[in-house]
């Protein structure tokens, strides 16, 4: 049994699920951050022989078309049955099994999902994606700024359950915004008083120039 539910109606789901549980049934959950869902699936169904507290690393618009290599995080893992899905998921699919301590996963997610998707919103809310008052704008369009385009297209494949999801139970995810708010603040301060430190150390030309064009990515799956 998938549970694909916003964070927010885990606990819920659980209790109500619980009564008609059948041992053999494989609970598997896949909200994206773990800690609070790994907590509440041992919580809510203390007893229940087969539990998975997993997070696709592939989103869920991928979950229809699984491909070798993809990886799956897993940070419960919980009776016969449930590994043995486990053991399926990587022979069928070739799907990497990832298993990962729930606090050592949202730590990691705060920055490699918490973050992109909080800069991804706001550049959505610049209008980043089609800047209407900006005259030219395809023609004029540097692969610099096309990159932000293809970040602001990610926020396009987000619900509003997913975007809280990942913001609001993880626990580490306010650090990291706070981080970039701080970083941008303080390269604001600098640029106003006329100087910036040199702390980014300047790359090889040889290897990258800042807006040469380069092969661009596949649209972004959510995650």
């Amino acid at each position: 049994m998938l549970l694909a539910v916003p964070a927010a109606a885990l606990a819920t789901t659980l209790d109500e699920l619980r009564p008609r549980l059948p041992e053999q049934t494989v609970v598997m959950d896949v909200v994206s951050t773990k800690a609070q869902a790994t907590a509440q699936l041992a919580v809510h169904l203390p007893d229940h022989p087969n539990l998975l507290a997993t997070h696709p690393l592939f989103g869920p618009p991928s979950m229809r078309r699984m491909r070798s290599g993809q990886r799956l995080a897993v940070t419960l893992a919980r009776g016969e049955r449930a590994r043995a899905f486990l053991d399926w998921l990587h022979r069928r699919y070739g799907l990497e099994i990832i298993e990962v301590d729930p606090d050592d996963h949202d730590r990691a997610m705060a920055y490699m999902q918490a973050l992109p998707f909080f800069i991804a919103r706001a550049l959505v809310s610049l209008e980043v994606d089609h800047l209407p008052h900006v005259p030219d704008r395809d023609r004029l369009a540097l692969p610099s700024f096309e990159q932000l385009e293809r970040i602001a297209a990610i926020e396009h494949l987000h619900t509003d359950d997913m975007f809280e999801t990942c913001q609001q139970s993880n626990p580490y995810a306010q650090m990291a915004r706070q981080q970039l708010i701080d970083a941008l603040t303080e390269l604001h301060d600098e640029l106003a008083q006329g100087h910036v430190r040199g702390d980014v150390a300047p790359a090889d030309p040889s290897d990258l120039h800042a807006d040469a064009p380069v092969e661009p990515p596949p649209v972004p799956a959510s995650d």
